[in-house]
Parts: C-alpha cells; sequence; structure tokens
C-alpha cells in the first residue's frame, strides 16, 4: 500500500517537477558543457542526493511550518550565488576558448558533485513541493515510506540530470566553431545571472 501511495503522491509530480527547468537544470547543463562521463555522473549524483537530502529534512519540517519562509530566504541566497558563480565561470571558459588561451584543468569530480549537492540543497522550489507534500499527505510521514520516498527520489533525479547531462554533451561536442559553443556559454551564464537577480528580488520586495 505504502509504495502505491509514494507513487500516486510523490514520485508522479515529482517527474513534472523534474522536467521543469529549473536551478539544478541550469548547473547540469554548466557542466555538461565540457563533455565528460564522469563530470556527468558527478553533477548528475550531486543533485541527486541533495534532492534525496531536502526530501527527509521536508518530512521532519512539514509540522513546523512558521519557520520555512526563513529558510526559503536563506536557500534562494545561497541559490542565487552559486548560479551567480557558475555564470561567471561559464563566461570566463567562453573568453579563454575565444583568446585561444589554454583551458584551465577540469574540476575535480568532487568539486562537480559539490556544486550540484549546493544547488540541490539550496534549492527553496524543492523544499516547497516536499513540504506541500507530506503536509497534504500525513501517510507518508512514516520512517518506511520517507527512506522509500527519498531512495525513489534518488534515482529518479540521478537517471534523469545524468541523461539530460550527456545529450547535452554531444550537442555541445558537435559545436566544432567557437561561435556556437561560445554562444551557449554566454546565454546559459545569462540564464542563470538573471534566475539568481529574481530570486534576490522576490524576496526582497
Amino acid at each position: 500500500m505504502i509504495p502505491t501511495t509514494i507513487l500516486a503522491s510523490l514520485a508522479m509530480p515529482y517527474a513534472l517537477v523534474l522536467i521543469t527547468p529549473g536551478p539544478n537544470l541550469m548547473v547540469v547543463l554548466r557542466i555538461a558543457m565540457r563533455p565528460s562521463w564522469h563530470r556527468s555522473a558527478s553533477i548528475a549524483s550531486g543533485v541527486a542526493t541533495g534532492a534525496a537530502l531536502v526530501n527527509l529534512f521536508a518530512a521532519m519540517s512539514a509540522t513546523v511550518l512558521h519557520s520555512m519562509q526563513q529558510l526559503q530566504l536563506w536557500g534562494s541566497t545561497i541559490l542565487a550565488l552559486v548560479l551567480l558563480r557558475s555564470a561567471i565561470q561559464l563566461v570566463r571558459s567562453a573568453r579563454r576558448q575565444r583568446a585561444d588561451i589554454p583551458a584551465e584543468p577540469s574540476q575535480h569530480h568532487v568539486q562537480v558533485f559539490a556544486l550540484g549537492l549546493a544547488t540541490a540543497l539550496a534549492n527553496p522550489f524543492s523544499f516547497t513541493f516536499f513540504v506541500s507534500t507530506y503536509v497534504a499527505t500525513p501517510g507518508l510521514t512514516t520512517v518506511q515510506s520517507v527512506l522509500l520516498a527519498s531512495s525513489l527520489i534518488f534515482l529518479m533525479a540521478l537517471c534523469w540530470f545524468f541523461a539530460v547531462s550527456r545529450l547535452f554533451s554531444v550537442s555541445v561536442a558537435r559545436c566544432t566553431t567557437w561561435l556556437w559553443r561560445a554562444g551557449l556559454c554566454y546565454a546559459l551564464a545569462a540564464l542563470m545571472a538573471a534566475y539568481a537577480l529574481w530570486l534576490v528580488l522576490a524576496h526582497t520586495t
């Protein structure tokens, strides 16, 4: 009975959340700008781990809604900083390519994993989604159902973001000219910067 409830109340709506463009997708695409199986696996596993931890935290916090606004504020601020940093790194990468300067060594896999983890943990929208689900379905707050739900969320996020990263990496690898690669870098950097600005303004107005 519990697996069916989790599938209907959490997994299916979360599938829609996954395919909706957001900060998690942005950092995955940013890492995918440098095609690598290992980097794709690191960023996907980082985001998936963060999503599973947010689900656990949301399940424990579902009855403490008075602190939810403060958590969203801190999460949005941290997420904005992460996105801005990633945007700056993308712009620097595009400039190095244009100037024909050798690229810096690829980020260590632990750093890539940490980027995905931090982005997912700081994502206030994921937290809101999970808390709302647990409030609407109190029967899911048992230890067994929460652990099962977290495992399912981890697998869903891991498979989705790894697949997206690999598909995007293939597209980037086929861009043989600097103009297309730089265009992708600048477009993604602008999108991340705009999203970060929106996060800040949304919680200050």
